[in-house]
């Protein structure tokens, strides 16, 4: 008679109380349709702040869904969400911006949110890259331009 008992391998541990989910990766049911109704749904969606909520949510939609016009992002400047988070549209970017990222000038008369030459408007970061894709040209703010931003007066490099 052997005096030590066999060896034991370590069962383990019980996964009854898992469900199939915890174990298996499943996708959202929105995530389960096809992208051609997610595109159909999305259209019936305001811009702000639903498409740019959904877009936020994952790479799915960030790159299935349009990058809005500047047309779009001018109309969506004037919503009520837009003017209580202080959004602009930069011409350049093609980004609702908020209004700390604009030159004071950018802001008021002409190319206020509600001005005639709204169009024209672009944010500091675009005003200081070179406006076209040669070399030698020249950034829309030069270097050593004063720029005032929130009433602040900021120097370009």
């Amino acid at each position: 008679m052997n005096p030590h008992p066999p060896p034991t391998t370590p069962s383990p541990p019980p996964t009854s109380h898992l469900s199939n989910h915890h174990q298996q990766e499943k996708k959202p049911p929105l995530l389960t349709l096809s992208p051609e109704l997610h595109l159909q749904i999305t259209s019936h969606l305001p811009l702000l702040p639903d498409i740019y909520s959904l877009q936020a949510t994952c790479t799915y939609f960030y790159t299935l869904l349009p990058q809005p016009s500047h047309s779009a992002l001018l109309a969506a400047e004037t919503t009520d969400y837009a003017i209580a988070h202080d959004l602009y549209t930069c011409r350049y970017c093609l980004r609702l911006r908020p209004g700390s990222v604009f030159a004071d000038r950018m802001l008021r008369r002409g190319r206020g949110r509600y001005g005639r030459d709204r169009a024209k408007r672009f944010c500091v970061d675009c005003g200081v890259l070179p406006r076209g894709e040669g070399e030698g040209e020249e950034a829309r703010y030069g270097a050593g331009a004063l720029v005032r931003v929130e009433g602040e007066l900021r120097g370009c490099l």
